[in-house]
């Protein structure tokens, strides 16, 4: 079976975490490293790591080998985030939460391809 690609979107608290842990998973093929701070992201991946880094989450949006995000941004960036991701046909893994009110979340109309429950 070949690998997921995957890429982690912020490199600050819990960034680097989930960035170990896609790592030593064999299934998983962690791509990119995105965060606002391009030395935070690289510095998340070490100094040895073939793990691209950008500062900027278009670029780990235009990769096509990037199948799924995860999400480790701050809160209250989450919809913004998480929509673009979206709306680029990526799947997404974001911890709560999705947005900061339930009418928020709501507001987004997803594609005819994505399934969401709000």
């Amino acid at each position: 079976m070949k690998p997921i690609g995957v890429a982690v979107v912020g490199a600050g608290y819990g960034g680097p975490h989930l960035v170990r842990n896609f790592l030593a998973c064999p299934e998983v093929d962690l791509r990119w490293v995105a965060d606002l701070d391009r030395q935070r992201a690289a510095r998340a991946v070490g100094p040895r790591s073939t793990v691209r880094v950008a500062a900027d989450l278009e670029s780990v949006l235009a990769d096509p080998g990037v199948e799924a995000v995860a999400v480790a941004t701050p809160a209250w960036t989450h919809f913004e985030v998480v929509l673009s991701c979206l709306e680029a046909g990526k799947h997404v893994l974001v911890e709560k939460p999705f947005a900061s009110s339930v009418p928020r979340a709501r507001s987004w109309s997803p594609p005819p391809t994505a399934t969401a429950w709000c």
